[in-house]
């Protein structure tokens, strides 16, 4: 585990018949660390939320990132797409925020996919 960077891989999940699963940083180590923990965004799909976050810190990325926050329901408030590193947002109304690969959003059919995963996340019924 690397612990400064994040993924530096650039995947092209759009072809990807995996639905996009949600990694969740519960813990203060998790959240501290966030997407530095992790080497790769490997080949299937998937994007870490940060519960209970209304603000985020990008210092240290190894790259942009495509930078969502969601209201509790996974309602998507606001979308920052390729985020570069070292930059600070927030989303006063957000419940949570998710960190996706860089150019993620671009793709038809990324907030279908987002809304998905959460209710899957959730344990709700899924479309």
């Amino acid at each position: 585990m690397r612990l400064l960077g994040g993924p530096r891989d650039q995947p092209d999940w759009v072809q990807s018949a995996h639905i996009l699963s949600l990694r969740e940083a519960d813990t203060f180590r998790q959240r501290l660390l966030g997407l530095h923990a992790w080497e790769a965004w490997g080949e299937t799909p998937w994007g870490l939320v940060l519960p209970r976050c209304r603000a985020v810190q990008g210092w240290g990325l190894a790259q942009p990132i495509d930078l969502l926050f969601l209201g509790k329901t996974g309602l998507v408030l606001r979308v920052l797409p390729q985020w570069p590193p070292g930059r600070f947002a927030a989303c006063p109304g957000a419940w949570a925020a998710l960190e996706l690969p860089p150019a993620y959003c671009r793709y038809a059919g990324w907030q279908r996919r987002i809304e998905h995963a959460w209710r899957h996340r959730a344990g709700q019924e899924s479309m």
